[in-house]
């Protein structure tokens, strides 16, 4: 067919063949393209949300998580990605992340860390409601998560640290489980006389050393600083607490304990050596998976009271996004994904209640189902971040990182300071970190 129009002249009709022929080469052509750039076309790109997390210390929350990634990631056609690494390695490294403003999309922030990084924390809109689902959050964990009103990060779990002991040996002996410090002491010191079984609390640069102390400084009356911040530390109730300390060293333990870290008095109630040690549930886990025997015996107690009252040591186990976060609001909706209350619950037990739920509405979960840990219920009610009353702010972070309370305590009963000497050099540290300019 002839014509006389000058553009259908310079582009003729394409046959079916030209068409066939131009397509195939334009797509050998693309593929030749991706396969030399290494970029995958638009169509096929798949959003990554990354995550920086701890190797927990109870295996199955880390296949819990691993698996909600999994089903995070096929419900909203994505890939989360989640690094697992010691949680001693995680202080540097997201310090590091702060300081270089690359990394991970979501952080782990341990203990008070939120307070520490908050500047470079995105806020977290979704909490107000999150916590409303949920029944509610803990004081504690506003305290923790909040700056300013802000939330800055997003609590998955707190673990309690009560008391683990041998019912089997109080049995034995005809002993009650006890309920405050003094009878703590004194039935170690019999046990021990009786069986050679020793009693543990940490004495050592590591957290439980922190976990212990600071809780048996609160039973006695005594803290490191008021809520105004003003160091408190010198007082007759720092001292009650240390000489109990001291006495304790000296008649139920042994030098092993002022070179543990975090694992080692799991290690040693394990091997059978003990009769009580200051320690979160992981050992009960632990014991299930490996030394049945140790677990059929094994039991709990909230942490024990003292003149001043009784008190524990929150541990929350948090999660922040950063603002350079490259996937902001997927990693945002990653986090309320993982806390589902169904799934939730999964965890909880998974978990043998070491991931204890920072909302009020986990209280309805059945505790129950172990009874040997249904007593942790209410170890939320009477438990305090470290540095309380002062806020659980990045100097009070500081005195924990620093180990200033187990090291006070370590000089004492140690003997390498007396008891005036311990206190006024730990006096002397609090007030240089609260008088510096924040």
């Amino acid at each position: 067919m002839q014509t006389n129009d000058p553009l259908l002249a310079l582009h003729p009709p394409l046959s079916r063949r030209r068409v066939l022929r131009t397509a195939a080469g334009a797509t050998v052509g693309g593929l030749a393209g991706i396969l030399l750039s290494k970029t995958p076309p638009l169509y096929a790109a798949t959003r990554t949300v990354t995550m920086l997390t701890w190797n927990h210390f109870v295996a199955s929350s880390d296949e819990y998580l691993r698996q909600m990634a999994k089903d995070f990631g096929r419900e909203n056609k994505c890939q989360v990605k989640i690094d697992f690494i010691p949680h001693r390695d995680t202080y540097v490294k997201v310090a590091k992340e702060q300081e270089t403003r690359e990394g991970h999309d979501i952080t782990f922030l341990f203990f008070s860390k939120p307070q520490l990084h908050h500047e470079d924390l995105e806020t977290l809109g979704f909490m107000d409601d999150l916590g409303k689902k949920l029944g509610g959050w803990y004081d504690l964990i506003r305290d923790v998560d909040q700056v300013d009103g802000r939330w800055v990060a997003m609590p998955f779990f707190y673990s309690c640290m009560p008391m683990t002991y041998r019912e089997d040996l109080y049995q034995q002996a005809g002993l009650q489980a006890p309920k405050t410090w003094e009878e703590w002491k004194d039935s170690g010191k019999k046990l021990k006389e009786a069986t050679g079984k020793k009693v543990g609390i940490a004495l050592s640069q590591t957290e439980d050393a922190n976990i212990s102390l600071y809780a048996l400084l609160w039973s006695y009356g005594a803290s490191t600083a008021d809520k105004e911040r003003r160091v408190i530390i010198n007082s007759p109730e720092t001292r009650k607490a240390m000489e109990y300390m001291k006495e304790l060293y000296q008649t139920t333990m042994t030098d092993e304990v002022l070179s543990w870290d975090d694992a080692s008095n799991n290690q040693a109630f394990l091997g059978g050596g003990y009769s009580w040690v200051h320690n979160a549930v992981s050992i009960y886990f632990v014991a299930k998976e490996k030394v049945p025997d140790i677990f059929q015996v094994t039991n709990h107690t909230l942490t024990p009271q003292g003149p001043g009252g009784q008190h524990g040591t929150a541990i929350p186990f948090n999660y922040g996004v950063w603002k350079f976060a490259k996937e902001k609001e997927l990693a945002m909706q990653f986090l309320q994904y993982m806390m589902e209350p169904k799934r939730y619950e999964e965890i909880f037990h998974a978990t043998l209640a070491f991931n204890a739920p920072p909302f009020k509405n986990g209280e309805q979960f059945d505790w129950n189902r172990d009874p040997k840990t249904a007593i942790l219920k209410d170890y939320a009610k009477t438990a305090h971040m470290i540095g309380w009353p002062a806020p659980p702010d990045r100097k009070a972070e500081q005195i924990r990182s620093e180990w200033i309370v187990p090291n006070m305590f370590t000089y004492y009963c140690t003997g390498r300071k007396s008891l005036d000497e311990a206190v006024s050099w730990g006096e002397a540290e609090l007030q240089r970190i609260y008088s510096a300019k924040a």
